[in-house]
Parts: C-alpha cells; sequence; structure tokens
C-alpha cells in the first residue's frame, strides 16, 4: 500500500531558520529550537508559551538588539512614503489607513521624532504597526519617547515579541501545521495592536498598544468589557477627573507561573489611558468586544487628584474630608491588579480616601 505524501523534509519540523525568519535573534532561536521538545513543535500554542519564556527570561538584551537591528529604520522620507503613501501601500486596507493621515507635514515629524527616538535610546523605534497608519504610529512614537532607558527596552522587547507571534502564525499556516491555539492570548489581537488611539469622544486618550481599533465582532455585545469608577469616601461623592491608567501582563515575562506579573522581569504593556467623569465612572478604556483574556493592572492617579480636588458641592459634614484632602498623599497611586477571561464584563470600582482604598468585583 502506498503511503499518502508527507511533507517535505525541511518543513516536517520547526528549524532554526524558521525562528530566526520571524525574530532575527540568533540566540533567542537557537533556545527555542532547543526549548520546545519535538512533540511540540506543531503545538502553536505551546510554541508560544515556551517562546515568551525564553524571550523574556533567557534571551540576553544582545540577543533582543539583534533582532531590533534587523528592522528598517524608520526616517527617510521615501522610505515612509513606500510605506504609508497610498499609491505604495501593499494592501487595501494599508492604503485606506496611510490616506487618513499620510501628509507630508505628518510624515517629517514621524521622521524627526524618529531621529529624537534614536538618539535618546541608540535603537531604532520597534512596533507591532500592521495595519497603522502614520498618523497613529506617530502618537505612539511621541508617547514612547518620554519613556525611561529601562522602559523603553521593555517596551520595545514587548512589542518585537508581538511581531514574532504575528510572523510563527503566519509560518505556521503556510506549512499546514495545526495552530491548535485557544485564542487566549491571540495573535490576531496584537495584528491590529497598534493601530493607535481610538477617535470616538471620551475624556482621554482610549486605547493605545495591543487595545487599539479592537472593534467588537459582529453580534457582539456593546458594552466594554473593563470599566471603573472611583468614590472619595472622605469626600462622600465620586471622584471626577482622576488618572488611569490600563496595563496588561505580558505573557511569559515574569519568574511565578502560578501568580503572572508579580515575579521579577514581569512586564506591563499599557493599554489605554483616560479619566474619570463627573460621575467618577471611566467606560473608555477598551472598546466592546475586545477579545484577549490575561492579567490586567488598574492604577489610578491618587496623588494628583488629592492635590487638585476641591471640596466644593461636597456634603456640609466634611471638615475632616478637607484636611485630609489637604495631606500630603500617603498613597501616589493606587494599583488593583486582576485576571479576565474571554466574553465576560468586569466592573472594578475603588473607593478612595487619603489613607485608605479597598476594591472589589462589581456588576
Amino acid at each position: 500500500m502506498t503511503e499518502p505524501a508527507g511533507p517535505a523534509e525541511s518543513d516536517a519540523e520547526l528549524t532554526e531558520q524558521n525562528v530566526l525568519d520571524c525574530c532575527a535573534s540568533k540566540v533567542f532561536a537557537q533556545l527555542v529550537i532547543a526549548g520546545v521538545g519535538a512533540t511540540c513543535k506543531h503545538n502553536l500554542k505551546s510554541v508560544f508559551i515556551h517562546a515568551r519564556e525564553l524571550w523574556w527570561n533567557q534571551t540576553p538584551i544582545s540577543g533582543w538588539l539583534e533582532a531590533f537591528a534587523a528592522h528598517p529604520r524608520i526616517g527617510d522620507m521615501n522610505e515612509l512614503r513606500a510605506r504609508f503613501g497610498t499609491s505604495a501601500a501593499s494592501s487595501r486596507e494599508e492604503q485606506a489607513q496611510a490616506a487618513e493621515g499620510a501628509s507630508d507635514e505628518v510624515l517629517q515629524e514621524l521622521a524627526r521624532k524618529n531621529e529624537e527616538y534614536f538618539e535618546k535610546f541608540k535603537f531604532i523605534f520597534i512596533i507591532c504597526a500592521t495595519g497603522s497608519s502614520a498618523v497613529r504610529m506617530l502618537d505612539e512614537l511621541k508617547r514612547r519617547c518620554l519613556n525611561s532607558p529601562v522602559e523603553e527596552l521593555m517596551t520595545a522587547a514587548a512589542e518585537q515579541m508581538k511581531i514574532t507571534e504575528i510572523r510563527m502564525r503566519r509560518l505556521f499556516i503556510s506549512k499546514g501545521w495545526p495552530l491548535d491555539h485557544d485564542g487566549a492570548a491571540a495573535p490576531a489581537a496584537s495584528a491590529a495592536s497598534r493601530a493607535g488611539v481610538r477617535t470616538a469622544p471620551g475624556p482621554g486618550r482610549g486605547p493605545s498598544g495591543r487595545a487599539a481599533a479592537q472593534a467588537a465582532p459582529s453580534g457582539a455585545p456593546e458594552r466594554p468589557p473593563i470599566t471603573t469608577h472611583v468614590l472619595d469616601i472622605a469626600a462622600g461623592r465620586p471622584a471626577a477627573r482622576v488618572k488611569v491608567h490600563l496595563h496588561i501582563h505580558a505573557p511569559g515575562s515574569g519568574l511565578h507561573r502560578s501568580e503572572p506579573g508579580t515575579g521579577n522581569g514581569a512586564v506591563w504593556e499599557l493599554l489605554a489611558d483616560s479619566e474619570t467623569g463627573q460621575d467618577g465612572r471611566c467606560t473608555d478604556l477598551l472598546p466592546a468586544g475586545y477579545p484577549v483574556e490575561g492579567v490586567y493592572r488598574l492604577t489610578f492617579g491618587t496623588a494628583r487628584y488629592q492635590a487638585h480636588a476641591t471640596l466644593d458641592g461636597a456634603p456640609a459634614q466634611t471638615g475632616v474630608a478637607e484636611t485630609l484632602h489637604k495631606a500630603e498623599a500617603f498613597f501616589p497611586q493606587a494599583s488593583v491588579m486582576f485576571r479576565v477571561e474571554r466574553g465576560q464584563h468586569y466592573h472594578v470600582p475603588l473607593t478612595w480616601s487619603p489613607f485608605g482604598y479597598s476594591t472589589y468585583r462589581g456588576s
């Protein structure tokens, strides 16, 4: 009986060159091939789990920089026009997004900020920009230019890992290997991860990073998956204009698998920043239908609120509250870390006073 034809020998297993095509760090590629067992090499989910841990905990900084250096350096006007100009975009989607804001002024500013970025950090700007426009990339570039060198190195490494996952998924599809992936941290989310800030009305920038442009799928509920509100229990009223930042734990970073985000080297990616409204609520952090489950962190700018909040309109019995509000902030920030599962709504409020705060899962 004739055996059915199998894949070519070169396609029979994941190779070092396959990994290098996804991430141009030789040490990382060697670690992946050595660390991923033969039985896992055609299981994308297992490869992702091992690759993330190896990238964050075993690949040296020199390996990260090697991967960064393989990307083209943005800054040349002709290259920018080729990337973002409508006449040379490689897909209709990219053409539409590029036409949205790829003016000469935007491209010139993008080139200038890239030079500024390189002068500060000494490596090129890395961003998972699949489907992004020049305008949205510029917004992210401006934000990241304000980072410290250490913070930006970690941010660039997180972007590189997202790029690697997208390429690895494409590799598995091209080889016909099973994805065997439950979507818990789906590369599809990373593919749109840097489409930029949302333009819907709201007090803050709205989603950035992985959360950007994650539109609700057809038939999905309109309710955003993560919302919050802040109650000032010293003044007895909602806390307005409190700055709110939402981060997600980068899978594989940190040393304690049972407690994601708590180990040494844990990396947190900024998804969105906003602020509470007059009712103390913040509901524009993520778009409805945002699909990625994981471990999240809400950080509230309590010191800024305490320094600038007034007690006008608060209940009459606020003498003690007024004294407390004038005190130096004991909690410069209040942070809450929690786990999110796909398809659920999480309302995570903060009840705050100058010397204490608490939280719970609301409805």
